[in-house]
């Protein structure tokens, strides 16, 4: 290769790396834009493990270790589940998996906590078996717009509110019989011990549905009328 040519093709092999650097950079500052306390952390060592087997070798590895316990802690504690021996599940039943899934929380731009959730492998469920119906409606934009701009019209306040461990608070309905894996790090007798499921954990396919119906109970309790036009949308008059 003569030198005009060397020099073209290493010009070029510069211009793919500083390409495929900015593309990496535009990626991380893309996931991270509105976040500058997410990207700090990222840069400084925190670590985001994709599986439990990275969770392992990871610099803070003993912190997702305590947050794992923390979310076993407060399962338990919540009584989702039953341990229960394999030998007595009945006959022609599936037992699913569950995988961890690991997050750092950032309310408003602050860290806060090492977050590891618990999550069942929902699509190896099988419908009829250990699920029946699934479907949960959404609420609508349309309805979302105009309930904002009434709250601004009115001079009204409006209060955003987020519920810990949502799906958690609803029971399996009536004939439901979820039977799951024991978690990893947790799972020293998993050949001899599952867990039988009484709440609706993350990754189920009837937790979103279990949980608004527990909602809407809740609601209907409280005087609230349930919208026909939205189904997310409950209504309560006081005072004209």
């Amino acid at each position: 290769m003569n030198t005009w040519l060397f020099k073209r093709a290493h010009a070029n092999l510069a211009c793919v790396q500083l390409a495929l650097t900015t593309t990496i950079f535009d990626v991380v500052m893309l996931k991270y834009t509105g976040n500058p306390a997410a990207f700090v952390a990222i840069a400084s060592g925190f670590t985001e493990p994709g599986s439990y087997a990275e969770s392992l070798t990871v610099v803070d590895s003993a912190l997702w270790q305590e947050s794992m316990i923390v979310e076993i802690r407060q399962l338990a504690s919540m009584h989702c589940w039953d341990v229960v021996l394999l030998s007595d599940l009945p006959s022609q039943s599936f037992v699913i998996g569950n995988k961890w899934v690991f997050r750092l929380k950032y309310p408003n731009n602050v860290f806060d906590k090492r977050k590891s959730r618990l999550v069942a492998l929902g699509y190896q469920q099988e419908k009829g078996q250990d699920s029946f119906e699934s479907f949960s409606p959404t609420c609508s934009q349309i309805a979302l717009r105009l309930k904002l701009g009434l709250t601004s019209t009115m001079g009204w306040r409006s209060i955003d509110m987020d519920a810990l461990s949502a799906f958690i608070s609803s029971k399996l309905a009536v004939g439901e019989h979820v039977y799951m894996k024991m978690p990893k790090g947790f799972d020293t007798l998993q050949d001899t011990y599952c867990l039988s499921l009484d709440r609706c954990i993350y990754g189920l396919r009837q937790s979103p549905r279990t949980f608004f119906m527990l909602t809407r109970e809740i609601y209907n309790n409280a005087g609230f009328t349930q919208l026909m036009s939205d189904k997310c949308v409950f209504v309560k008059l006081e005072n004209n």
